[in-house]
């Protein structure tokens, strides 16, 4: 129970509807579980149940998730989500022995250098059929994931889903009254883009970092935002957009 309270605890720490900080949550997640993991939301093609439109939302492993979506990677996935019932967290050796990973070409020889060769995963259902997924990872050195720790992943997800608003999860979802907004306090589009990723529940650091920008830089556009808007803190800012929209 020790490791289900931490993760619990990194939940309503980090993750509080006011402020998502997920880097914050992504470190303690992967020292609570001892491991990297990766929740992302992925769409899957109807016709060959291939993953397309692949989004991490929160990594403990940011290098080696940038290889993955730049190599496409995810198109070799062969558990597709769709196959699995909803919550129902599964090992990879629950699908495909050691022998029979290390034949399966770019997966394996992309995975294995990385450290990534115990794995498990939980997928989950999203309303608008795409689908989130919870995927932990351990290199070959270390222990294999037990049934215990596949039933606490399964609660854990459980409890995460209850706790935020799946449509977090779509981060690439365009947000609802974002261009009225933004022309009504005559923002940039620069500030209208930081604007966005703060709807969806993006921290100042993650923003900075998929932008290629710095922290600084981040805080200095929130803060022409809120003059602009005349607000006095995020709180207060996201609650003047969804009054103005509604």
């Amino acid at each position: 129970m020790i490791v289900l309270e931490a993760l619990y605890d990194a939940v309503e720490a980090r993750l509080r509807p006011e402020y998502r900080d997920w880097d914050g949550f992504a470190d303690d997640f992967a020292s609570a579980f001892d491991s990297d993991f990766l929740l992302y939301r992925v769409s899957l093609a109807p016709d060959t149940l291939k993953p397309v439109d692949f989004v991490a939302i929160a990594t403990s492993n940011k290098q080696v998730v940038d290889d993955y979506i730049d190599n496409r990677i995810y198109e070799y996935n062969v558990i597709p989500e769709s196959r699995l019932a909803s919550l129902e967290p599964i090992r990879r050796r629950d699908v495909l022995p050691d022998d029979q990973y290390r034949q399966i070409g770019p997966l394996f020889d992309f995975f294995n250098p990385r450290g990534i060769f115990h794995s498990l995963f939980v997928p989950a259902a999203l309303s608008d059929g795409t689908f989130a997924g919870l995927f932990v990872w351990r290199p070959e050195t270390a222990t294999d994931f037990s049934s215990l720790e596949k039933q606490r992943l399964a609660l854990f997800m459980r409890h995460l889903m209850a706790f935020i608003d799946e449509t977090e999860l779509n981060v690439n979802k365009p947000v609802r009254g974002l261009d009225d907004f933004c022309r009504h306090w005559n923002l940039t589009d620069t500030e209208s883009d930081i604007l966005g990723d703060l709807i969806r529940g993006r921290s100042l650091r993650q923003i900075a970092a998929d932008g290629q920008r710095g922290y600084g830089t981040i805080r200095w556009h929130v803060q022409n935002i809120l003059e602009k808007c005349n607000v006095n803190s995020q709180k207060e800012l996201l609650r003047e957009f969804y009054t103005l929209i509604s």
